[in-house]
Parts: C-alpha cells; sequence; structure tokens
C-alpha cells in the first residue's frame, strides 16, 4: 500500500465519522466537556487501530491527529469544504486531488472565510510552482536535510499559552557559517510547515522564537539574503498559520543590520509583531511555565528534547511528501505536455 492510499482511507473514514453528527463542535462545549471527549476519541482511534490492519502502524499517529481536528473544527462545515472543491475547480495552481485534511488547514487559517482561503491556496500553491527545488524530491533521509539538524535547534514548546497559542523555537546549534546551507535549511523549514498541523495539531496562531546567539555576517551572505526575502514571502503570503508574535532574542548588531534591510519587504503586521531582546527573558511576553530552563522557564525537558521528538515524528511522515508531491506532478505535468 503506498502513502497515498494510507492518507485517502484517513480521509474517507474521518469524514464519514464527522457526517455522522455525534460529536459537537467545540465551542459548544465546555472545558469538562472537551477533556472528556478527548479522552472518549482516544480510547476509539485505540479501538480502531488494534481493529484497522489496512493502515501502517506507523501512522497510527496521523490518523489520531487529523480525526481529532475533523472532529473539533470541521463539525458542520462539511459544505464549507465542499464549496473550496468547487471554487477550486480549474485552478492553475491548485491540484483538485488535495485531500479534506489538507484542506481544512487553509479554512481553518482563514475563518472558514472561503474567498480569503482560495487566496491562500493559490498563493501557496502558485509559490511552490516557482521555486520547485524547494518542493521536489522531499526527503526526511536526504543528507543534507539530516545535516541542518546539526546546524540549528529546532522545535515545538510542548506547553501552549492559556489562548492555545503554539510556541515555535529556531536558534543556531553550530556558530560555524560554513556549516549553514541555506538551500537545505529552508527546504527543511518549508517541510515542517506542510506537515505542522499533524503533528502538532492546528494552532489558533503561532509564538515565533528566533535566537540570534552566534549569529555574524558570516551567515547572511549574498544568497542566503535572497533565501531570506523567499522565507519573509512565504510566512507574509503563503503559509497557512497566523504568526502573531515574533521574539528576537540574543539580538546582536548584525541583527539589527538584517532586520534593516529586510524591513522594506515586511508587512505593518509583522514589523508590528516582532520584538528584539538583548538577552534572553521572555517571562514578560510568554507565561514561565510554557518556557523551558533555558529561557528561565519551569517546563519539563530541554531544547535539544523538543528537537529529538520533534524530529522523530517529521521523520514518520516521508509518505506524507510523496503524496504531496505526486498530488502536484499529476497536475501540472500533463497540463505542460499538452500545452
Amino acid at each position: 500500500m503506498d502513502g497515498n492510499d494510507n492518507f485517502g482511507d484517513i480521509s474517507t473514514r474521518s469524514i464519514e465519522r464527522v457526517k455522522s453528527g455525534l460529536k459537537a463542535s467545540e465551542d459548544e462545549m465546555t472545558d469538562a466537556e472537551v477533556n472528556e471527549e478527548e479522552e472518549t476519541e482516544d480510547e476509539e482511534m485505540e479501538d480502531e487501530d488494534s481493529s484497522d490492519n489496512r493502515i501502517d502502524p506507523k501512522l497510527a499517529f496521523i490518523d489520531q491527529q487529523i480525526e481529532l481536528h475533523l472532529t473539533r473544527y470541521v463539525q458542520r462545515r462539511i459544505s464549507d469544504l465542499q464549496m473550496l472543491r468547487i471554487r477550486s475547480q480549474g485552478d492553475e495552481y491548485i491540484p483538485p486531488s488535495l485531500t479534506d485534511e489538507q484542506l481544512i488547514v487553509y479554512l481553518f487559517a482563514m475563518h472558514y472565510n472561503i474567498a480569503r482561503t482560495l487566496s491562500l491556496l493559490r498563493s501557496n500553491y502558485k509559490l511552490r510552482t516557482k521555486i520547485p527545488s524547494f518542493f521536489t524530491s522531499r526527503s526526511v533521509t536526504e543528507t543534507s536535510i539530516q545535516d541542518v539538524w546539526n546546524v540549528l535547534k529546532v522545535g515545538v514548546f510542548p506547553k501552549k499559552t492559556n489562548t492555545h497559542q503554539h510556541i515555535v523555537y529556531i536558534g543556531l546549534r553550530s556558530h560555524d557559517p560554513e556549516r549553514f546551507k541555506v538551500h537545505a535549511v529552508l527546504k527543511l523549514f518549508l517541510m515542517c510547515m506542510d506537515v505542522y498541523h499533524i503533528l502538532e495539531g492546528l494552532p489558533c496562531c503561532i509564538i515565533a522564537i528566533l535566537d540570534g546567539a552566534g549569529a555574524s555576517y558570516g551567515y547572511f551572505t549574498r544568497e542566503n539574503y535572497e533565501h531570506l526575502k523567499i522565507v519573509v514571502k512565504y510566512v507574509q503570503e503563503s503559509m497557512p498559520y497566523n504568526v502573531e508574535q515574533i521574539h528576537v532574542v540574543n539580538t546582536t548588531l548584525t541583527i539589527k543590520t538584517v532586520f534593516k534591510l529586510l524591513k522594506p519587504f515586511l508587512t505593518k503586521d509583522i514589523i508590528s509583531a516582532m520584538h528584539f531582546h538583548a538577552d534572553n527573558d521572555l517571562k514578560k511576553f510568554i507565561p514561565p511555565r510554557c518556557l523551558p530552563a533555558e529561557y528561565g522557564g519551569t517546563a519539563p525537558g530541554s531544547i535539544d528534547e523538543y528537537q529529538a521528538n520533534f524530529r522523530q515524528r517529521l521523520e514518520m511522515l516521508q509518505e506524507f511528501f510523496d503524496m504531496e508531491e505526486e498530488q502536484r506532478a499529476t497536475y501540472y505535468f500533463p497540463k505542460e505536455n499538452t500545452a
């Protein structure tokens, strides 16, 4: 069974559960009811996993995450999915074979506004055609991708804020600019964003922590600067997640100089979301219970442990990347051949 079949089975089974109407929407439930529902869902999904041998065991947690998203956020939203598919038919960039789970990510980001969702989808998939080297031959075992984990510290803090903001962290592990291969770094970043909803759930918004410790001018070559502009364009126009705060800690003169160069390309919303800190004290902005000890918080675990956990789960998702690339290949290439 290939990856596409796996995800197809998940999509069909999940939608049928939503259509059954057995679960109330999250906004109609108390916290206690939500917790009770989550426990019930966990038991149901464990039963399904044990009885349904068609699903690859290593993809079981994907099934759990997707079904949780569907039951929580897509109750009574089936019509939105149908309308989005109708509106996107024949679009030059949006493959019609996108799964319901993929579309839900964009609908959720745009608060189920069909017009805005369609615009975001189109922007995202148009970008994939403009910079194809970042979205083709994506392999979690590729040497250049594996090397990135040894150069960067990347992870998601396990504790969310009281308003369910997710906290994402990026910093330098190696302070040697020669080891920083910007193409591989950006490729891995885009891979992480494509599967973030599977690994961490759908966030109401994201708080990003960018640690500038060790960042020197050697990291900001002309090539790297051009790639940084790609990241900026993606985050502002194409990423299906809302970034509410960006905290740049351990800010240096180098960081401030690079920010001045990028500022003309930043939107007012992004600029207003940015906070620069000379140290790494974030307790005034983020609850200490959400921060690991490295940032003066009380959250269990360390950044290295968060990265190891995130990396391990990401590397289970090669089937997703293969499926996603095939979706685009089977849609774009036939049209090019008949043009």
